[in-house]
């Protein structure tokens, strides 16, 4: 038994000093990510509501059932 205790140990730090390494980015400049702009697909009642929107056109199946499909509206993507 130890000699497969000891094979298991062996395979285990093989594998752990396999692993990739990720190069290190310390040359003093940091990188400021932009936050993506993005629309929701959501309705704007379902996404007041918090609810869960099948995002159908011209109204969805929630605010069908609701009877509020006057509050139903999609916003646009501003650079259309």
């Amino acid at each position: 038994m130890a000699s497969s205790a000891a094979a298991s140990a062996a395979s285990a730090s093989s594998a752990a000093s396999a692993a990739p390494k990720r190069p290190s980015c310390d040359n003093g400049e940091s990188r400021i990510k932009k936050k993506r702009q993005r629309i929701p697909s959501a309705c704007s009642a379902c996404r007041k509501r918090k609810v869960k929107c099948d995002k159908k056109r011209p109204y969805c199946t929630s605010c069908l059932k609701n009877n509020i499909i006057h509050l139903c509206n999609y916003m646009e993507p501003t650079w259309s």
